[in-house]
C-alpha cells in the first residue's frame, strides 16, 4: 500500500505540472550564493623615539600610503616619558609597507632637540634638480622618519637613513643597488658614531646623549647643509665625513669653542677641508663656495705675487699694498716693470695746520743695485744667503693650504702665511674697501678689473738678517748682557 500510494502521488504531481505550461521550455534553476568571508590581520608596532635623549609626547604615525605625512585615517600612538610607544591597527593586508613618522613640539620633549645650524654659504654650483628631503639633518622641524625594518625605532640615524633612501629613489637606483648602498651607509654610521650594537639603528638613550654622538651629529648636519645639493651621490655626506671627521675634531678642539659655537662661525678652514676632500674623492672640480680660490684663481695669484717664475709668466708681480692709517697709509706698487716699484705714504703737515699730503718715489730693483744679504738659520745654526750655491740651504716650495699660501723667509725656516680673499669689484665689500681708503689716493677713480685678490701677510717668527759685506765695529761693553744703545752709538 505504501508503495502504490507513493507512485500515484508522483503521477498526480507530474500531471499537474504538465497542465501548468503550454510549451516545452525548461524553467531556470536559482543557486544560492555564499557571502564572502572578511579577512583582517592585526598589526602592532612597538618602539621608541630618541634624538638627544628620549622624546616624550611625540605622535608616531604609521604612514601606510607612504606620502611622508600623517593622515587622519592612519594609525598613530604617543610616546611616554621614556620615549616608548605602541601602535595597533587592523587591515586586510597581511604584510603592509609603511614609513614611521614621529612629530612633536619643542615644549613636549623630555630632552630638548638640538636645533640644526643655519649655514648661509653663497653658492652658484648647486644642482638645478635637487630637492629638499625632510630630515633632521636638513630642516628645523621636530620630526624624525624611519623605515619599517628597524623594529619601530625612530631616531637621528634612522632619519639619516630615510633621507638617503629618498635620494636613492630619486636617483632611480635598482632594489639591489639600494640594498648595497644601505649596507654601506650602516657601516659608515656605525664607525662615525661609535655604536657598539650590531644594528646601528638600535640606539639607547645613553648613546644619544653622549657628547661624542651629539658633536658627530652636528658635524654631519653642517656638512649636509653645505654640500647636499652639490653632488648627486646619495652617500656623499657620509663619504666626506668619514674621510675628514678626525680633522674636524682637531680644528674644533683647537678653537676652544663648543661644536655649535665653532660651526656657527662658518669657519673658512672647515669649508676648505670639505672642499679639498670632495676634490680628492673626485666629486667636484670647482670650489663649493665662491669664497674659495680655484686653480685658475691660484694661477693669477701666483703669477701676480711673483712665484710663477716660468716662461709663461705674464704679470711680473703686479701688486698694490696698503698699510692701515696708523702706519701713515703707506703703500707700495709694482706694476709692469719688475725692476721698478713705487713706494709712498701720507704725511701730516709738520705745522699741524695743513691737510695731510701724499708723497711717493720710485725705486730701481735691478740686480746691480741689490745689496746681498744673509739671514740666520736656526736649523743650520749659521748665516745663509740663499742665492749662494754653496750655502747648503734648500728652499722650500710654496704650499697652498685652502685659501692660504705658505712660504718661508729666504734663507730661514720662518714661515710666512699669505691669507687670500677673492673680491668681486661690483660687491658692497669692495665699495667699503674703497670708501675706507685715503681719498688722496683716488682709488675710487680707477677702473678696476672684475675681480681682485686681497691678501693679509703674517710672519710666524722673528728673522735676523745682515748685509753680507758687513763692517765690524768693536763694541764697548763687558758682555752681551750689559750691551746698550749708548754702547752701540759710541762704537760707530
Amino acid at each position: 500500500m505504501y508503495f502504490r500510494n507513493s507512485l500515484l502521488a508522483l503521477s498526480v504531481i507530474g500531471l499537474l505540472s504538465a497542465c501548468g505550461s503550454d510549451d516545452n521550455k525548461e524553467q531556470p534553476t536559482t543557486v544560492p550564493t555564499t557571502p564572502p568571508v572578511s579577512t583582517e590581520f592585526e598589526h602592532q608596532v612597538l618602539g621608541s623615539v630618541l634624538l638627544s635623549g628620549a622624546v616624550a609626547n611625540a605622535e608616531v604615525c604609521v604612514d601606510l600610503n607612504m606620502n611622508q605625512s600623517c593622515d587622519d585615517s592612519e594609525p598613530s600612538g604617543t610616546t611616554d616619558d621614556s620615549g616608548s610607544y605602541q601602535v595597533e591597527w587592523k587591515s586586510q593586508t597581511e604584510s603592509p609597507e609603511y614609513f614611521l613618522i614621529a612629530s612633536w613640539s619643542s615644549v613636549a620633549t623630555s630632552v630638548s632637540a638640538l636645533q640644526p645650524l643655519q649655514v648661509k654659504i653663497n653658492n652658484t654650483f648647486a644642482l638645478s634638480n635637487s630637492s629638499a628631503i625632510s630630515s633632521v639633518t636638513s630642516n628645523s622641524s621636530n620630526q624624525l622618519f624611519a623605515l619599517s625594518e628597524h623594529g619601530g625605532e625612530v631616531n637621528a640615524l634612522t632619519d639619516i637613513e630615510f633621507s638617503r633612501y629618498q635620494l636613492m629613489l630619486a636617483a632611480n637606483k635598482t632594489e639591489a643597488e639600494i640594498q648595497q648602498l644601505k649596507g654601506r651607509l650602516a657601516v659608515m654610521l656605525k664607525a662615525l658614531y661609535g655604536i657598539s650594537a650590531e644594528d646601528v639603528y638600535q640606539l639607547n638613550v645613553s648613546d644619544t646623549v653622549s657628547d661624542f654622538f651629539i658633536s658627530t651629529l652636528e658635524i654631519q648636519k653642517y656638512i649636509s647643509a653645505l654640500i647636499a645639493d652639490l653632488v648627486s651621490d646619495p652617500l656623499v655626506v657620509e663619504e666626506v665625513m668619514s674621510a675628514s671627521i678626525e680633522q674636524f675634531r682637531v680644528l674644533i678642539e683647537q678653537s676652544n669653542l663648543s661644536v655649535l659655537e665653532y660651526l656657527a662661525l662658518e669657519p673658512l678652514e672647515i669649508t676648505n677641508l670639505i672642499n679639498d676632500t670632495l676634490v680628492a674623492q673626485g666629486y667636484i672640480e670647482q670650489p663649493i663656495s665662491e669664497s674659495l680660490l680655484s686653480q685658475a684663481d691660484w694661477e693669477v695669484v701666483l703669477d701676480g705675487l711673483g712665484f710663477k717664475d716660468t716662461a709663461e709668466k705674464s704679470n711680473p708681480a703686479d701688486n698694490f699694498t696698503l698699510a692701515p692709517t696708523h702706519l701713515y697709509s703707506s703703500f707700495t706698487l709694482s706694476y709692469g716693470d719688475s725692476n721698478e716699484s713705487m713706494s709712498g705714504a701720507i704725511i701730516n703737515d709738520p705745522s699741524g695746520t695743513g691737510e695731510p699730503k701724499p708723497f711717493a718715489f720710485i725705486s730701481n730693483n735691478d740686480d746691480e743695485n741689490v745689496i746681498p744679504q744673509e739671514c740666520w738659520n736656526t736649523d743650520l745654526e749659521r748665516w745663509v744667503n740663499p742665492d749662494r750655491a754653496d750655502s747648503g740651504y734648500e728652499p722650500r716650495a710654496p704650499e697652498i693650504v685652502g685659501n692660504e699660501l705658505h712660504t718661508y723667509y729666504d734663507g730661514t725656516e720662518i714661515a710666512i702665511i699669505l691669507k687670500l680673499e677673492k673680491i668681486d669689484t661690483t660687491s658692497d665689500v669692495w665699495s667699503s674697501i674703497l670708501s675706507a681708503a685715503p681719498t688722496q689716493y683716488k682709488l675710487s677713480d680707477i677702473e678696476w678689473p672684475s675681480e681682485v685678490y686681497r691678501y693679509f701677510t703674517s710672519q710666524q717668527g722673528s728673522v735676523l738678517c745682515r748685509n753680507e759685506d758687513f763692517i765690524t765695529h768693536e763694541i764697548i761693553a763687558s758682555s752681551v748682557d750689559t750691551l746698550s744703545s749708548s754702547n752701540i752709538a759710541q762704537s760707530l
